[in-house]
């Protein structure tokens, strides 16, 4: 390992790829050592406070999950207590929602039932109506929520609705009956759902026609079938299409998927007037030899041209060896409202590499909503040494440093937050590269720092000379590019 030595010298990266929506992603943030029994999510509020949901084990033996909370946009988090204790049932999944009254709610589905819990209040929920194999669930402006059930033992999907948080859920309304897997999205601007299922269900379910049906609120808990609200949105029965969800903003829907088995491409669509036509599929992510899988995806409102459309996934390289940062990563990529169907070049954020399971560990991805950065933060399971929770925010970064058009050398720095010294990761050609360190004011810290790379994956470790504890970006680069993170310093 190269040691090199400066008067200054920080750590945490962000980069700072493409001209695009994002700006910066900080460092990974620990939120929990266990690894999850199951799915994760999470969600939030405007004003920085997040919630996640982690199934985790319990000393009584018993499912439980715990809820994670964060007041500073996912930047530390704490437990809160008690975990949801949901007995001895096997969780299959988890759904955190915030509702259009600011209620958070975790959803879980264990032993069949789906179960709601408001996280601050305690309130707990139960819909047993039907047992269920599958479910996902919404909320409206006013605050109803809306649940979508695949029911046990048949291809029934019905529809349920609540006004009131989940302790009363109305009559049935029949959606399907031939049909599996719903996943649903209410629109950011107005109180209209669409929903996607297969439909009707093929013996390899994952190559059945994908439909989408659009429902409008009409009064508190109550759903109307949009005129023309059923369509087949994705017809090609060939192929495996084994994931599928929709985003709804502002009149554009943007319908993403899945295609192939295991070399699977993240491929959209777009409607861009409210679902009533689809424009052709293009393809956001995809190549041979690599597999991109378990994508979340959400609306974001303010900052670049009003809004957009933000989707993190697992990006495997199918590698044959042990997987690590450069293997496997999670990815984000953006598009804008204007521009619906042009999304940036995927942007890896993980220094802890996702892991492959068949709890299937899909990101989380949260919009805070309002905000004229639309930071974004990605909740992911993630190797240290075991399996861990990790956290990741977008913000913005200081406007007089350009962005480059393209990122052709990978770094990671460790540990981080860090007092005295740091260890890089420099993954690259032969080249000559500078560093330099900038405060969170734009203010260039110090004369630049010449590396002499080699060229493959080396290792450097840093000493560093700053006196004062906070956040610091730090700068590398070489004749044709620049990497720029985001560095923690702690002082004791």
């Amino acid at each position: 390992m190269k040691k090199l030595y400066s008067s200054l010298f920080v750590i945490a990266f962000v980069f700072i790829g493409q001209t695009n929506l994002m700006a910066s992603w900080g460092n990974d943030v620990l939120i929990s050592s266990q690894e999850p029994k199951a799915s994760i999510s999470m969600a939030g509020r405007s004003n920085g406070v997040v919630f996640a949901g982690v199934p985790e084990d319990s000393p009584a033996l018993q499912e439980t999950i715990s809820i994670y909370m964060s007041t500073d946009y996912g930047a530390t988090w704490v437990l809160t207590s008690p975990p949801i204790v949901t007995g001895l049932a096997p969780i299959t999944k988890i759904k955190m929602i915030r509702s259009g009254l600011d209620s958070i709610y975790c959803f879980y589905l264990a032993g069949g039932v789906v179960y709601s819990r408001n996280v601050e209040s305690g309130t707990q929920g139960v819909f047993n109506t039907y047992l269920s194999d599958d479910f996902d669930v919404c909320s409206s402006s006013g605050g109803s929520l809306y649940l979508i059930v695949d029911v046990t033992g048949n291809n029934d999907i019905r529809r349920f609705g609540s006004p009131d948080g989940g302790i009363t859920w109305g009559s049935s309304g029949f959606v399907s009956g031939n049909g599996s897997t719903p996943r649903v999205y209410m629109s950011g601007s107005s109180d209209t759902l669409v929903l996607n299922y297969y439909g009707p269900v093929n013996t390899d379910l994952p190559k059945s026609v994908i439909r989408a049906a659009r429902y409008r609120e009409s009064g508190p808990g109550i759903l109307s079938t949009v005129a023309s609200g059923f369509m087949d949105v994705q017809t090609n029965t060939a192929v495996d299409k084994k994931e599928f969800a929709s985003v709804f903003d502002q009149g554009n829907i943007w319908f993403f998927f899945t295609e192939g088995s295991t070399e699977q491409q993240l491929k959209c669509k777009v409607s861009s007037d409210g679902g009533a036509s689809y424009g052709p599929e293009f393809t956001i992510a995809g190549g041979i030899g690599n597999d991109h899988k378990w994508f979340d995806a959400e609306h974001f409102v303010a900052g670049f041209s009003g809004g957009g459309c933000a989707i993190t996934w697992y990006a495997d390289s199918l590698q044959s060896g042990s997987p690590d940062i450069f293997t496997d990563k999670i990815m984000v990529a953006s598009c804008s409202r204007i521009a619906p169907t042009f999304f940036t070049p995927g942007e890896s954020i993980s220094e802890h590499h996702p892991v492959f399971s068949p709890k299937e560990y899909k990101p989380s991805l949260i919009a805070f909503p309002n905000l004229a950065s639309y930071e974004l933060g990605v909740l992911w399971a993630g190797m240290d040494t075991t399996v861990k929770v990790f956290y990741d925010l977008q913000s913005a970064a200081p406007t007089n440093i350009p962005e480059n058009e393209s990122v052709q050398f990978e770094v990671n720095v460790y540990p981080n937050p860090s007092n005295e010294m740091i260890n890089l990761k420099l993954h690259s050609k032969t080249d000559e590269f500078q560093i330099r360190f900038i405060d969170m004011r734009s203010s260039i810290l110090n004369k630049p720092i010449k590396i002499y790379h080699p060229g493959g994956l080396q290792n450097y470790q840093l000493i560093h000379g700053i006196n004062k504890s906070g956040l610091y970006l730090m700068e590398i680069s070489n004749s044709e590019q620049r990497v720029v993170k985001k560095i923690n310093i702690l002082k004791e």
